[in-house]
């Protein structure tokens, strides 16, 4: 195939494609359609470093650096750096003044698939590649311009600007910080009783550092999910424990095992700590005098509660906390990104109306490291973050989040692991950048009635 890049259609020409905004066109003072123009842009660009990360991470030797880039490539100096800038880069400025020319980047392709790089992965680099272009065009068609009105555009975000800066002296205060954290919930009807949900829970933190090496930080919980039956809905009926989907590969200081996935986590591996009550077991990632400080590591969970939860809801009952059903996620880490993702059979999704809040932890009680806030039904600050969960896609072809070009193969590892086709699976994603903290994010969806 020849992956010569051809130039992309001039902005007049452009009628529409899938997810098509107009973005950088706009009149400078419309500070919110430039905001949005600038998420829009940013996105455009993530998917860039994303794809091009994913045909580096296909490469036999997986380089990163640029000299290795250069090396298993062959290609020059320049283009190296660009590529392994645009692939290991966080902030979308730095993205964008790295992008190669049409030239190089069709060199890089070519050279990727001689190395035997996937079609699919090319292909996928290429669109990335023209969506940018395309962006460049509307902003004036040079570089320069495109650098410029992208960085007018983030600029005008007021809440992302006062919300990283929160997130850097946080960061300064608690002595941790990490680029992302995960939060997966996928729901699949129990084989052996389908009016019941077994409940997998993927998660963790990619990119997690340690500035001082005398902390224990929480990396999550495993407990138990009350149990319920459809002709005693208000009364429990037991309990359904969670359980480690993978082989368990590290225990705690007392020898207990732990869900951590391996080998998706760093390694070598960190040493953890363990608090436990009659139900939950908070895990925690504990700093030592010999850590290697701002070493960064990714660690995961992945847990199963089979049969966990009722399907449907009974529609006689007034109880909304029978007739929906949430997942809340404690947010006390100062990270770049929190993404959630909620995984469900494909055509699922217009049944269960997903819709999110958020909700501040200040003056509302004390903070308990196991169970979270006490008190949490006293009155509470709900946030407008305009956070929303969209479509995704299918799980076949969902994009890793910014940063974590490993997750999605642990995502494919654990349906591996389930025995659950993922072709039959769809993703609704939700992803906030610096997120306030604490904060309780809850994602709320309608049980699937019966008539």
């Amino acid at each position: 195939m020849n992956w010569e890049l051809k130039p992309p259609p001039k902005y007049s020409d452009v009628v529409s494609y899938p997810g098509y905004s107009p973005v950088m066109d706009l009149p400078s003072d419309h500070a919110k359609g430039e905001s949005e123009g600038g998420e829009h842009a940013e996105s455009i660009l993530r998917d860039l470093s994303s794809a091009i990360t994913s045909v580096l991470t296909s490469v036999p030797g997986k380089p990163s650096r640029p000299v290795e880039v250069m090396r298993v490539l062959d290609i020059n100096r320049k283009s190296s750096w660009q590529i392994s800038t645009v692939a290991n880069a966080k902030d979308p400025g730095k993205i964008a003044s790295a992008v190669p020319g049409r030239h190089g980047f069709s060199i890089f392709l070519e050279q990727a698939r001689k190395q035997g790089v996937a079609n699919r992965k090319l292909e996928h680099g290429l669109a990335a590649f023209d969506r940018f272009e395309e962006l460049v065009q509307q902003a004036g068609g040079s570089r320069s311009d495109f650098e410029q009105a992208l960085q007018i555009a983030l600029s005008n975000d007021v809440s992302l600007t006062h919300r990283k800066s929160a997130k850097e002296s946080q960061t300064h205060i608690l002595s941790v910080e990490a680029s992302i954290q995960h939060a997966t919930s996928i729901l699949n009807p129990n084989a052996d009783d389908p009016d019941r949900l077994d409940i997998a829970m993927v998660g963790g933190f990619t990119g997690f550092r340690f500035k001082r090496n005398d902390i224990n930080w929480r990396l999550g919980n495993i407990g138990a999910y009350i149990k319920y039956d459809m002709d005693q809905p208000n009364r429990p009926t037991g309990l359904t424990q969670m359980r480690s989907i993978f082989p368990p590969s590290a225990r705690d200081s007392e020898g207990s095992p732990l869900p951590i996935v391996d080998p998706f986590s760093s390694v070598p591996l960190p040493t953890f700590t363990t608090k436990r009550t009659d139900r939950v077991t908070a895990i925690f990632l504990q700093a030592s005098p010999k850590a290697q400080l701002e070493r960064e590591i990714d660690c995961y969970l992945a847990t199963l509660a089979p049969a966990a939860s009722l399907t449907y809801g009974n529609l006689n009952l007034d109880s909304t906390s029978y007739t929906q059903h949430s997942f809340s996620n404690w947010l006390c880490t100062p990270v770049d990104y929190y993404c959630f993702d909620l995984v469900v059979p494909q055509g699922l999704w217009k049944q269960l109306d997903p819709r999110h809040e958020a909700v501040h932890l200040y003056n509302t009680g004390f903070w308990d490291p196991i169970h979270g806030i006490e008190h949490f039904d006293r009155p509470h600050l709900r946030l407008e973050l305009d956070a929303q969960i969209n479509p995704a896609g299918p799980l076949s072809n969902l994009d890793c989040p910014p940063g974590a070009p490993k997750y999605k193969e642990l995502l494919g590892a654990t349906f591996d692991k389930l025995g659950w086709n993922q072709e039959q699976f769809e993703v609704y994603r939700m992803l906030i950048r610096y997120p306030p903290i604490p904060i309780v994010s809850r994602v709320m969806f309608d049980r699937v009635f019966v008539s």
